[in-house]
């Protein structure tokens, strides 16, 4: 599945291009993948204006000028891009193209696409996809299980602790676990973990309050290298990695045998609940176990 950080950066690349466009066709490649039939989503979305584009853990979520959303929950290997219809011209046809042209990119090899006014947006590559046409009332029930976004503006230091009170697991499935925090997957747990200095195997019942504290700050930390620098490199698809080809030196996920980043201890693999956890067993501790913090 991709993470936020990849989301995120999809939502700011639409949101950059789409935003304030009508939507003029679609193009449908599996319709399995919608909530509804073809001919009622394209009745309902052809003509209507993109307001604002929102990101709900992984999520993405078109606001439209009818009050209705357009949400999309994409699965592992997932590509979603946006093109102007400009650079569409620049980057796949031949020969000259005029400064002030503007032609309409092929989709065909697209499984779903949007064309807007000026842009072309488009999935490809996904083995799975959910793209649910709903009211926001039907939105808002579908999210009330689901925890807050880790960089909701409302999320505290506090309430985040909160949310684990009462927990009784470890530290890796209580933040892969959307009723508690939204849209943390497998590498971004590991990688807070390890940011954080913890064992993804520590039982959350067992934490106090500061080791909280600095699973919230890392949370944060990591979330903003990743989606700023375009450091989070998707183990299965290999995409999204940086133009250096280097990695902002927080990610463990993936990386078994590995130098560890920090120390260059070997990175092990353990498995939680069937996923596998990579940790640093230098840098990283069971704060219950061993009595006291390594440097």
């Amino acid at each position: 599945m991709p993470e936020i950080p990849e989301m995120e950066r999809y939502r700011k690349q639409l949101d950059q291009l789409i935003t304030g466009e009508r939507i003029r066709s679609l193009h449908v490649q599996r319709e399995s993948w919608l909530n509804t039939d073809l001919h009622s989503l394209t009745n309902g979305l052809v003509g209507r204006q993109i307001l604002y584009i929102e990101r709900k853990g992984t999520d993405l979520i078109l606001h439209l000028d009818d009050g209705r959303r357009l949400v999309f929950r994409v699965g592992t290997g997932s590509r979603m891009e946006a093109v102007s219809t400009l650079q569409a011209v620049a980057q796949g046809a031949a020969g000259h193209i005029e400064p002030d042209e503007e032609q309409q990119l092929d989709v065909s090899h697209a499984q779903f696409a949007i064309t807007t006014d000026h842009a072309q947006m488009y999935i490809h590559g996904a083995r799975s996809c959910q793209i649910m046409w709903l009211t926001a009332k039907q939105v808002e029930e579908m999210h009330l299980e689901m925890g807050p976004d880790p960089l909701s503006r409302y999320l505290t230091a506090e309430r985040f602790a909160q949310r684990f009170a009462k927990r009784r697991t470890t530290l890796k499935s209580a933040l892969t676990n959307p009723n508690i925090i939204a849209g943390i997957g497998s590498q971004l747990a590991d990688d807070i973990a390890f940011a954080t200095g913890l064992l993804p195997t520590v039982r959350t019942e067992k934490l106090e309050s500061e080791h909280w504290n600095r699973v919230f700050y890392a949370m944060l930390d990591v979330l903003h290298i990743e989606i700023e620098q375009d450091g989070l490199v998707n183990t299965q698809t290999q995409q999204h990695q940086p133009e250096t080809g280097e990695t902002t030196g927080i990610t463990i996920h993936g990386k078994t045998g590995e130098p560890c980043p920090k120390c260059g201890t070997a990175i092990e693999v353990t498995m939680i609940q069937r996923r596998p956890a990579n940790f640093c067993p230098h840098c990283q501790i069971d704060p219950a176990a061993d009595g006291s913090e390594q440097e």
